[in-house]
């Protein structure tokens, strides 16, 4: 009986041998080594949203909505070959109402595997032709191109930017209020932006972007008539709504620069 007792104890403790599990490693954080960093300003300054400026003609200025697409991000290294980080990004300022989150901006951080020394970045701003040529039911929903929201369905195109707010055209006294909202889209209103900058991925870097919304709306020669015309979903090339739209998209690729 005493030699059937031990037996069992050994194939007891073999048993819970075989069916403790191997440890395992935490999974491991990849290092982003790439962050480019986008802040809206005013004339220099952090722009929070729903924050009043004051604009160059002397109404008041308030941005509500700013967020736009970004296509093909890529990298230039030393030997001139360009090394892609992201087909398709989103910028979204929307959340950003505190002085401190509009002054810290928006980040989009990247792994690349490609290190050393580098000497420009390019992108779209926008969504490029052959994506807009898809739909959101063509991509995750876990991404920003997967978003409905996102789509015009009557016009086949994604929303590349979106810029809402108001002016108010009397700031001391009443009735001045207008409210805008300028919707770009369509492959004609795609930008391509390009930036020379030395840099190196051996090592974490930022790229420090800026777009001055007083240049995207109060540009000298180039101004928006929000008055006049505050509403445009991009529409026909051939319309009044298209051309300002264009102007915007156009404005604000031009106000976007690399510190």
């Amino acid at each position: 009986m005493r030699y059937l007792s031990a037996f069992l104890i050994l194939a007891l403790v073999g048993w819970a041998a075989s069916c403790k599990k191997d440890p395992v490693d935490p999974p491991v954080e990849e290092t982003k080594n790439l962050t480019l960093n986008f802040k809206a300003q005013f004339d220099g300054q952090a722009l929070p949203m729903f924050t009043d400026v004051s604009a160059p003609n002397g109404e008041n200025f308030q941005l509500q909505v700013f967020n736009f697409f970004l296509s093909y991000i890529e990298v230039q290294k030393e030997n001139g070959d360009w090394v892609l980080v992201d087909s398709s990004a989103y910028v979204n300022f929307n959340s950003l109402v505190d002085l401190a989150d509009a002054e810290a901006g928006v980040d989009l951080s990247y792994s690349l595997a490609e290190t050393g020394n580098f000497t420009a970045i390019r992108f779209g701003l926008g969504v490029s032709p052959d994506l807009n040529a898809m739909d959101p039911a063509d991509f995750s929903s876990a991404v920003a191109l997967g978003d409905a929201g996102n789509y015009w369905t009557a016009w086949d195109s994604y929303i590349f930017t979106r810029t809402e707010g108001k002016i108010d055209s009397l700031p001391t006294a009443a009735g001045g209020d207008v409210n805008f909202l300028y919707h770009s889209g369509v492959d004609g209103m795609y930008q391509q932006k390009n930036f020379s900058k030395q840099f190196n991925l051996e090592q974490a870097t930022s790229l420090n972007f800026t777009i001055d919304i007083k240049e995207v709306f109060y540009k000298v020669g180039q101004e928006i008539p929000i008055a006049d015309n505050n509403v445009s979903h991009s529409g026909d090339p051939s319309t009044a709504e298209y051309a300002i739209v264009k102007t915007v998209i156009t404005n604000m690729g031009q106000a976007l620069e690399l510190q």
